[in-house]
């Protein structure tokens, strides 16, 4: 499987991809592969970490508008 997501096998044609996702060793039961590959992603997550922290610490709370 790593040689078709790395593209190593000759004769296939350029414009087929194939991704290659490689057992996980801290698997957690009840997760999915989206939610597994999702949190893999470093940028994204701290992303909505700060989203998060951004909305709970709004700066006009408790003042008259």
């Amino acid at each position: 499987m790593s040689v078709l997501g790395n593209n190593l096998l000759v004769g296939l044609p350029q414009n087929v991809r194939f991704l290659h996702i490689q057992q996980l060793e801290d698997f957690a039961p009840g997760r999915t592969i989206l939610q597994e590959v999702l949190e893999a992603d470093a940028g994204r997550v701290r992303t909505i970490r700060e989203a998060h922290s951004t909305s709970t610490q709004s700066p006009c709370a408790g003042s008259d508008l």
